[in-house]
């Protein structure tokens, strides 16, 4: 569908790893929230629990698509603006549009 390069090495964490240390944290949670981990033949009904989980990352992955839609969009208007406004100026400007478009987030996590 989309023609990507191929990956750049570079020196910065292997995702794998992440992901290894997000399962951890993970079955940490579920053992402190339901006293076991995820095992089967659980009780649950792992298709229906697994599809609910999908429609959250729908959810998670367009709303992130939006966000960079809306900064970018922002953004190309300030690049605009700034042949027209010079040095520290430019610079306020791009830190207010910033912060109002962020503080829902911010707020958010508070």
């Amino acid at each position: 569908m989309f023609n990507q390069p191929s990956p750049t090495p570079n020196d910065r964490t292997h995702i794998t790893d992440l992901v290894i240390q997000d399962l951890c944290d993970r079955k940490a949670l579920g053992i402190a929230r339901y006293k076991t981990p995820l095992q089967p033949f659980n009780g649950r009904n792992s298709l229906q629990d697994a599809y609910e989980e999908c429609l959250d990352q729908a959810l998670y992955l367009r709303q992130w698509m939006q966000e960079k839609h809306e900064l970018m969009a922002a953004l190309d208007g300030l690049f605009s603006a700034t042949t027209q406004i010079e040095g520290r100026q430019a610079i306020r400007k791009v830190e207010s549009v910033y912060l109002k478009l962020t503080k829902g987030e911010n707020n958010a996590s508070s």
